[in-house]
């Protein structure tokens, strides 16, 4: 649970991929999970199943020279990036 910062700016640098589906689709996808989270565990997963996205993003977008992303998909990861991180609080209290 200590990585949501990183997971947010991660997710918040992707670029769009496809109207409503690519590297956005996922994105919202993993947001629907994160708000659909009923307890820690689910949490886990989830944060452990994004983890081959989360690097695929950094390797496609992270570093100079690469294309920048677009302002729609940024906002989509820092939601999904508030949701892990609320959620995260929520239920480690």
């Amino acid at each position: 649970m200590k990585r949501f910062g990183l997971l947010a700016w991660v997710l918040g640098t992707m670029a769009f991929g496809a109207c409503g589906g690519g590297d956005m689709g996922k994105v919202k996808g993993f947001l629907d999970e994160c708000k659909a989270c009923a307890d820690k565990a689910c949490l886990e997963a989830l944060e452990k199943k994004m983890e081959p996205f989360e690097a695929e993003m950094k390797a496609k977008y992270k570093g100079e020279g690469k294309e920048k992303p677009a302002d729609d998909l940024m906002a989509a990861g820092r939601a999904l990036g508030d949701c892990m991180d609320e959620q995260g609080e929520k239920f480690s209290k």
